[in-house]
């Protein structure tokens, strides 16, 4: 791409739009109004490519954030893959891009967890795993029983209960939730428990406990998956004279453009 900048833009061009080219690192502190953040890939394969994580110490994501977090007006990604068919579940490129098909998926997700929670409580530890990417499902059915929520990921399901003090205290009550949880478990339920103490005593340990046990059990983040929207004028107008340069580059290399977006 830089190669290409040079052929096709003249040096005082690259120079009044302040235009850069290179990975996340070359842009760290820096900000431009429009960024242009390139994910293209190939897939010959069969099956979905080689899963991206979060890295040693976060490392890849930290590279992730700084590249999607450059743009002071406008982030533009262009990518060539199919992510339903390309990219596993709880890949970090999967995850930046639904958020791009939909960011809005995020804020009706959150603000479904804290419609259906029954409790503060209940809303607080959905809302944090949504946070997370996890797919929640909420007063999940069982026959005569009802779970607080579920955390699902493709055919792995966990069950969530939520202790608070004001709803399961009493020893009587205690024995119904075992007796209910030993029942649903013998029907292959698995379960996480969390009481409202530990959480309110330190809400984040509390969290990063259910993470992990969410990953020993095999279950990983999903994102946000979103319905894709059409394209908007603007998009529309880019890709129309983007075609229009590509057509000069081919047709006459050696002529200069002006970029007057």
């Amino acid at each position: 791409m830089q190669k290409l900048l040079f052929e096709k833009l003249e040096p005082v061009i690259l120079e009044k739009r302040r235009i850069l080219c290179g990975d996340a690192s070359n842009f760290q502190g820096d900000e431009r109004d429009i960024i242009f953040l390139s994910m293209v890939d190939s897939n010959e394969g069969d099956g979905p490519l080689r899963m991206t994580a979060s890295g040693t110490d976060d490392s890849t994501k930290k590279r992730y954030n700084v590249a999607a977090s450059r743009a002071r007006d406008q982030l533009w990604v262009i990518h060539s893959l199919d992510i339903s068919r390309d990219l596993k579940q709880g890949d970090i490129r999967k995850t930046l891009l639904d958020y791009i098909i939909n960011p809005t998926a995020l804020d009706i997700a959150m603000q479904k967890a804290a419609k259906e929670a029954e409790s503060p409580f209940e809303e607080a530890v959905a809302k944090s795993l949504v946070a997370k990417g996890y797919h929640v499902v909420q007063q999940w059915p069982v026959g005569a029983y009802r779970i607080d929520m579920v955390v699902i990921d493709e055919q792995e399901k966990i069950a969530i209960e939520c202790d608070g003090e004001r709803w399961h205290s009493g020893e009587e009550k205690i024995r119904q939730d075992m007796e209910r949880q030993t029942i649903l478990e013998r029907l292959g339920w698995r379960f996480i428990r969390i009481r409202g103490s530990e959480y309110y005593s330190n809400p984040e340990e509390t969290m990063e406990r259910i993470i992990s046990n969410l990953q020993e059990l095999g279950v990983r983040p999903v994102g946000h998956v979103g319905t894709i929207q059409p394209d908007s004028t603007l998009l529309q107008e880019v890709k129309r004279r983007a075609t229009e340069y590509v057509e000069k580059w081919n047709g006459k290399t050696e002529t200069m453009i002006d970029l007057d977006l």
